[in-house]
């Protein structure tokens, strides 16, 4: 039987590309730009956290303004928590498998199984899908869906926070920014001053 200790969501909608996954009540969300990881029999899919939105669980219950702190809602109202969800996106960008641990940086050949559970990725998990840029050439390929330069940030300062990044990796990864973004000099260089501030 699984722990579900380390877990903090499960998937609710699944596409070949990315999935949308719903956080369990007692749990915090992931933060933007996070690596997080399905274990889905023989695949460990890897995603990072593209997006985060919490609403009303009911198409009859519409979220307003009460003019009251959280902990007096909570004392008077406590109904209206009960009635939120947190949704996070995942965008799918790489895979290992059971049989052969090496890191895949494509989709899978099928959606991540819908009630998945969601965790965040290990330090160690970190360094192994890290370990090179071509990680990012998934979230490159997913730019039309997201704020890439953003995204891109915040998945840096997230990899910063678990792993060493060697400079060679931040020139590979801005070699590879100014390619994906057609030679635009002028964006790549506001991309690295901010990166550099990270």
């Amino acid at each position: 039987m699984t722990n579900k200790s380390s877990f903090f969501a499960e998937v609710i909608e699944s596409f070949l590309t990315h999935y949308k996954a719903q956080c369990w009540p007692s749990r915090v969300a992931p933060s933007y730009g996070a690596l997080v990881v399905i274990e889905d029999g023989p695949l460990v899919l890897y995603s990072v956290v593209s997006a985060c939105v919490t609403q009303a669980d009911s198409a009859v219950y519409a979220v307003r303004a009460y003019q009251k702190t959280e902990e007096e809602l909570r004392s008077d109202q406590p109904h209206v928590f009960a009635l939120l969800h947190t949704i996070v996106t995942g965008l799918i960008v790489g895979f290992t498998t059971t049989q052969d641990s090496e890191m895949q940086y494509r989709s899978t050949a099928v959606p991540a199984r819908l009630h998945a559970f969601v965790r965040l990725a290990t330090d160690h998990e970190w360094a192994l899908f890290a370990h090179n840029t071509r990680c990012l050439a998934m979230l490159f390929n997913q730019a039309a869906q997201v704020n890439l330069d953003e995204l891109l940030l915040a998945f840096m300062c997230e990899l910063k926070r678990h792993v060493s990044v060697p400079e060679g990796y931040l020139i590979e990864l801005l070699h590879a920014y100014t390619l994906w973004t057609g030679n635009d000099y002028r964006r790549m260089r506001v991309f690295a001053q901010r990166l550099e501030q990270l």
